[in-house]
């Protein structure tokens, strides 16, 4: 791999990844107030994970890596994991499995938006989805 390519692919990631790590790191990552609504925080981690995930599949579609929507949503969920594991070291933040589930539903969430980006190359024999 170039470095060039990787820079262009991989660092994005890597300070992604990096971002993450350190907001997690905070014993209040979100200042209160702005969005006000029940379980919040879910779908802020959903929406974490799924640009992770996206990040990933575009480094994994640039290289040689076969399953590139796998690995994909494998790497990211399993980041997820490993940031809720990272919370138990944190004061003020705690581990959660409803995070590790939004973390990881987020990291689908790619397929679902590249599906319907791409609906129209998936059509049927009638010309219908």
């Amino acid at each position: 791999m170039k470095l060039k390519s990787f820079i262009y692919y991989w660092l994005p990631v890597i300070i992604y990844a990096g971002v993450i790590f350190y907001f997690s790191s905070l014993a209040q990552p979100i200042p209160e107030g702005g969005l006000e609504f029940q379980r919040k925080d879910l779908l802020l981690h959903a929406m974490e994970y799924l640009v992770l995930s996206a990040l990933l599949l575009r480094a994994f579609l640039n290289s040689s890596v076969k399953k590139a929507f796998v690995y994909s949503i494998l790497i990211a969920s399993a980041y997820g994991i490993t940031d809720e594991i990272h919370q138990l070291f944190v004061p003020g933040r705690v581990f959660s499995v409803y995070d590790i589930l939004a973390n990881a539903f987020g990291a689908c969430l790619i397929l679902l938006f590249l599906f319907h980006k791409n609906a129209k190359s998936f059509k049927t024999k009638k010309g219908a989805l």
